[in-house]
C-alpha cells in the first residue's frame, strides 16, 4: 500500500494543506463577514440608542420647562389668593370695629332709655312717646 502511495504522498499531502488553509482562510472569512455584520448591527444599535437618548433628553428639559411654568403659575394664583384674603381680613377686622361701635352706640341708647323717668298714667305715657319720637333719631337719616 505504501508502494503506491509511495509516490503520491507529497502531492497528497500538499492537496491536504492547501484543502486544509483554504478551509482556514473560509473558516476566517466567514468569521470576518459575521463579525463585520455584528459590528454594523451594533453601530445601528448605537445610533438608535443615542437618538433615543437625545429624545428622552428633550422631552425632560421640555416637561422640566412644563414644570417649571405651572409651578410659576400656582405660585402666581397663590400670590393673588394671599393678597385677596389679606384684603378680606382686613375688610372682616374693619367690619367688626364698624359692629362693635354700633353695639356700643346702642348700649348707651339703651342704658339712657333705662335711666329715664317711666311714666305713671297712660296720658304722661302717651306725652313720653310723642317726646321721645321727636328727639329720635331715626338710622339711616
Amino acid at each position: 500500500m505504501f508502494g503506491l502511495m509511495g509516490g503520491l504522498w507529497k502531492p497528497l499531502l500538499g492537496v491536504l494543506v492547501i484543502g486544509g488553509v483554504v478551509f482556514y482562510w473560509y473558516y476566517l472569512t466567514s468569521r470576518i463577514d459575521k463579525q463585520a455584520l455584528m459590528i454594523q448591527n451594533l453601530q445601528a444599535q448605537s445610533a438608535d440608542l443615542a437618538r433615543q437618548r437625545d429624545d428622552i433628553k428633550q422631552r425632560c428639559a421640555d416637561n422640566e420647562a412644563t414644570l417649571k411654568k405651572a409651578i410659576d403659575d400656582q405660585n402666581a394664583q397663590i400670590r393673588v389668593f394671599e393678597t385677596k384674603a389679606a384684603d378680606l381680613q382686613r375688610q372682616v377686622a374693619e367690619q367688626q370695629k364698624k359692629t362693635q361701635a354700633q353695639k356700643q352706640e346702642y348700649d348707651k341708647r339703651i342704658a339712657d332709655i333705662r335711666q329715664l323717668p317711666k311714666p305713671t298714667t297712660c296720658d304722661n305715657s302717651i306725652k313720653f312717646l310723642i317726646d321721645q319720637g321727636r328727639k329720635a333719631t331715626w338710622v339711616g337719616q
